[in-house]
């Protein structure tokens, strides 16, 4: 059959029917995607207006919970320059402009503004918000949204009202859906008091602010939703381009989960004044070295005394052509520019609190944000938040399975960028990050070098101080244990062609079994050895399987519940075979960052040498195990009934015990639990053996949750 003719009316001309322009007509619901579900965080939500006040020229701006009664909601209020009719319509309600953006025409504010305090603020500030979506962020908040603003004290307040569920309806268009707006003489209800501005009224919450974070905790970091809040506030604006008085934040709420929770006026953290380290380095064009970038070091007089060091430090300044050559070189990234510093000038400042003398930080110690990225001096997300780790301050520490001079905990700081001093580190639509680029590439290569060099710096002082006993046993025991892993992972695929020959002649064998003449008890006993070497063949090849995609492991919380709940699935079965009593206390639930499958091997290890030590004639084996917190330690008991340990006296550490047992000889077993206890960040102690029973003690020195 031959092809279809196709005619030119169908391909060769234009159909009146199809011809014309074609426009996008968004759909009503595309505010739930550019605002509920864009914006993920709800955080990111209030900051979001936080941001609008301070482009507006606030220098005040409230943030209320009314969360007492059951009509909860949420008051946002500034006293910046405010907006007339006009100028709501040509801004606020058309999403993705914005005025405030260098590429906008002359911004539509209608009748101009009087000249205020807050009109210089904002004509002053470098605006922060310049996509035009912020405002539909205010669905991520709550279902409902009363606007009230005006730019005079003698006019009246314009009140906007949006019904965010009215936008859920996919068959309508977006400016289908009418939004309300009337003029009254006061603000209803209880909101603070200014002549001009606005204030934001969000009702129907979303998300209970008196909760908790869902998820693990967070060194350093609120677990309730207001205390997160008001560190993030906090963090969102630090005094780099602001005057003293020239810009605040009031957090309040008529209830609060704990009180741990601080509210009050936001003002940023003294810890720079008072760090011990402090690192500030700035990255410029020399016209005679090229790209350059001078370093300073400052020390705290504590711990310029400690090593006998200058309290400030001017390190010679270094060329960072090399970086850039490196870093420039891809052509994953190209940018239009031809300066020899594309991602341009910029500075920026570590600070490092250590642990104190053979203490690791503790929780009060920490801080909940790494290294900040500000533009024109207001906070960049996602850098430095929510474990964004873009200095490489985390992956330093994985790669030396742990321990590293600069633990991330403690370790923060600030890197400062402009929009006209650094315009090719641009933002991406969803402000979660820069455009991957030569610059920003380039930028973040020097930023880590950065790093690098600060840790170099400190090494010495850091590892002579704080290096104790158990850290530096720890240290060996990594290099050991990720030796045992790579030689584990050889040994399984080693172990793989044996196995498939065992199988191989397990076939074999019955098919011979058939060729003889058996008796029917020869038959059952024969069938009886061959479904066991199956059995075991069975067990060898999973255990095989499993060792073949062993991993170093990897620290993370775990509850007491779920370590001693491994420990006895495992330990139920031994007990049996044995006729013991095996004992489980956990006194209080409590939570520590540990690998946990090689503290459960080594925890399974002490009760199996428990259950299986010797005992007089008639003795039944009792074994317990004791969980439970002291001088802010995490102890587990592990207590048998057997006839002790031979020639070793309470208080010798487990890596010690090298030529007796409880089960009378040498304790290789033993051996190696203290090393994976070690590399745990833990040791193991036997605080008391006799005729009666031992007593080993496992200790975790490590954060409490």
């Amino acid at each position: 059959m031959g092809q279809p003719k196709v005619t030119s009316s169908k391909l060769g001309t234009k159909s009146k029917k199809t011809s014309g322009d074609l426009v996008f007509r968004p759909s009503a619901r595309l505010q739930r995607f550019l605002g509920r579900e864009l914006i993920s965080d709800p955080n990111l939500a209030v900051i979001e207006f936080v941001k609008n006040a301070y482009d507006a020229g606030a220098s005040n701006v409230f943030v209320d919970f009314q969360l007492e009664n059951a009509l909860q909601h949420l008051v946002i209020t500034d006293d910046g320059i405010g907006m007339n009719l006009q100028s709501f319509r040509d801004n606020w309600m058309r999403p993705g402009f914005s005025a405030k953006s260098k590429d906008s025409p002359a911004a539509p504010r209608g009748r101009a503004a009087r000249s205020t305090d807050s009109k210089q603020r904002s004509d002053h500030r470098i605006p922060i918000g310049e996509k035009g979506i912020g405002r539909l962020a205010a669905g991520r908040l709550g279902k409902s949204m009363d606007i009230y603003t005006r730019q005079a004290s003698n006019q009246p307040w314009l009140h906007v009202e949006i019904d965010w569920d009215a936008f859920d309806d996919m068959t309508k268009f977006m400016d289908e859906i009418i939004v309300k707006h009337n003029y009254l003489d006061k603000i209803p209800g209880e909101s603070h008091e200014i002549k001009v501005g606005t204030s934001i009224v969000i009702s129907r919450l979303q998300l209970n602010w008196l909760g908790r974070i869902p998820g693990p905790k967070r060194s350093g970091r609120s677990e309730y939703r207001l205390g997160r809040l008001s560190e993030d506030l906090t963090i969102l604006v630090r005094p780099l381009d602001i005057g003293p008085g020239d810009f605040a934040i009031t957090l309040d709420s008529d209830l609060v989960p704990d009180d741990s929770v601080k509210l009050g006026t936001i003002t940023p953290e003294a810890a720079i004044r008072e760090a011990p380290y402090h690192y500030q380095f700035e990255v410029f064009l020399d016209k005679k070295n090229g790209a350059t970038v001078n370093r300073t070091l400052r020390r705290s007089a504590a711990f310029a005394k400690d090593f006998g060091k200058k309290r400030v430090e001017n390190l010679k300044p270094a060329s960072i052509e090399w970086i850039i050559d490196q870093t420039g070189s891809s052509e994953k990234h190209s940018v239009d520019s031809a300066s020899p510093l594309p991602c341009g000038p910029f500075k920026g400042s570590f600070l490092y609190l250590p642990p104190r003398a053979r203490q690791r930080a503790s929780s009060e110690e920490v801080v909940g944000h790494g290294v900040l990225l500000y533009r024109d001096g207001v906070l960049v997300e996602p850098y430095g938040l929510r474990g964004n780790d873009w200095i490489g301050a985390e992956a330093r520490k994985a790669q030396r399975q742990g321990h590293a001079p600069i633990q991330p905990d403690t370790f923060w700081g600030e890197v400062e960028i402009s929009r006209d001093s650094n315009p090719l580190l641009r933002d991406t639509a969803n402000r979660q990050g820069l455009l991957d680029n030569d610059a920003s590439a380039i930028f973040l290569a020097i930023i880590r070098e950065e790093f690098s060099t600060f840790e170099s710096e400190i090494l010495d002082e850091i590892e002579s101080r704080w290096l104790s006993r158990e850290e530096r046993a720890a240290e060996v025991a990594e290099q050991q244990i990720t030796a045992v892993v790579l030689r584990t992972r050889t040994f399984a695929h080693h172990l793989r062609q044996p196995l498939v020959g065992i199988a191989g002649e397990l076939t074999s064998l019955k098919r011979l079994a058939k060729s003889f003449e058996m008796t029917d008890a020869q038959k059952s006993r024969f069938n009886d050895i061959v479904k066991r070497l199956e059995d075991y063949f069975q067990r060898s090849e999973n255990l095989v399987n499993e060792y073949a995609k062993s991993r170093v492991p990897e620290f993370r919380d775990v509850s007491t519940d779920e370590i001693l709940a491994l420990v006895k699935s495992a330990c139920v079965e031994i007990a049996v075979d044995h006729s013991a009593s095996l004992v489980f206390e956990n006194g209080k639930r409590m939570e520590v960052v540990v690998p946990i499958e090689l503290v459960a091997d080594a925890l399974i290890q002490l009760v199996t040498n428990a259950i299986e030590a010797d005992r007089p004639t008639g003795r039944l084996p009792i074994v317990s195990v004791r969980c439970h917190v002291e001088k802010r330690m995490l102890v587990i008991d592990i207590s048998d009934n057997g006839t002790g340990m031979k020639n070793v006296k309470a208080g010798t550490d487990l890596a010690d015990v090298s030529l007796a047992s409880t089960k009378g000889h040498p304790a290789e077993g033993l051996v190696l639990v203290a090393t994976t206890l070690a590399y745990s960040r833990g040791r193991a102690t036997v605080t008391g053996t006799s005729k009666m029973g031992t007593q080993i003690r496992v200790e975790f020195g490590l954060r409490l949750k």
